[in-house]
């Protein structure tokens, strides 16, 4: 059950949504059900005027990603040793370009916060992560090669290979370096506080190291931001991404 939601993950979206809804609308006139029919079809157009336009997904992505602030590595016992596990986020298997480039956009953005953090920690290694979807290596051995290319020493980088879920991770890193390991979670804004709990779930008491924010404020604003965009089908998909695996992790 966990491996079929885990399909379903790019399926779930937005705009699919709203064509299902389209469709039964469709359906149901092709039927002689004129009334519902409409009404399926307002709510379709309500669906996509709140997915697309800002109010909606900016709210509830930006109470979201305030859950955790940035971390700041100066406000870290300057003794420790620190795992930074930069949770998996997929590649794309491509060998005519680097390792680095074959990573999705969100896994470099979790892979660079966490190299900060390696660059500001002296004691410290960051674990990678991911399992083989498609092509010869795992999602964690691409890392692992794109990380060391940006100048993570090999002996302070290590990967699982295995995991496909957010909880499979927290019971791999357990095995490998078990529950007292002074854990360092890096991943999406948006992502992290479910990612949190599963960890602590896992007896883990990680500190949160967000990144890839969705919502940000620009100083300057240009033209207002009200109209419909690709950016809020974005945040609406996570949205409900977000909630349908809570479902999952819930009930399943």
């Amino acid at each position: 059950m966990s491996d079929f939601f885990h399909l379903l993950k790019g399926e779930i979206n937005a705009l699919n949504i709203v064509l299902f809804i389209m469709l039964m609308a469709f359906v149901l006139k092709k039927l002689k059900r004129d009334r519902f029919s409409r009404a399926m079809t307002v709510f379709a157009v309500i669906l996509f005027v709140l997915f697309s336009t800002p109010f909606f997904p900016k709210y509830f992505v930006g109470k979201i990603e305030s859950t955790y602030p940035p971390l700041d590595p100066s406000t870290l016992a300057p003794n420790q040793f620190y795992h930074i596990f930069v949770l998996g986020g997929g590649y794309i298997n491509d060998e005519r370009v680097p390792p680095l480039g074959q990573l999705t956009l969100i896994t470099q953005g979790r892979l660079n916060e966490g190299i900060r953090l390696y660059h500001q920690l002296d004691s410290s290694m960051i674990i990678v992560s991911g399992f083989r979807a498609n092509g010869i290596r795992t999602a964690g051995e691409v890392t692992w090669l794109a990380a060391n290319s940006l100048g993570v020493a090999p002996e302070r980088l290590d990967s699982l290979n295995s995991p496909r879920t957010t909880a499979q991770e927290a019971e791999a890193f357990k095995l490998r370096f078990g529950q007292e390991a002074n854990l360092i979670l890096v991943s999406d804004a948006m992502h992290l506080p479910r990612a949190m709990k599963i960890f602590q779930d896992a007896g883990f008491k990680p500190l949160a190291a967000p990144t890839n924010f969705l919502v940000r404020e620009a100083s300057e604003g240009g033209l207002p931001d009200f109209l419909p965009s690709t950016d809020n089908l974005v945040m609406s998909n996570r949205i409900i991404w977000e909630f349908f695996a809570t479902l999952k992790a819930k009930w399943f």
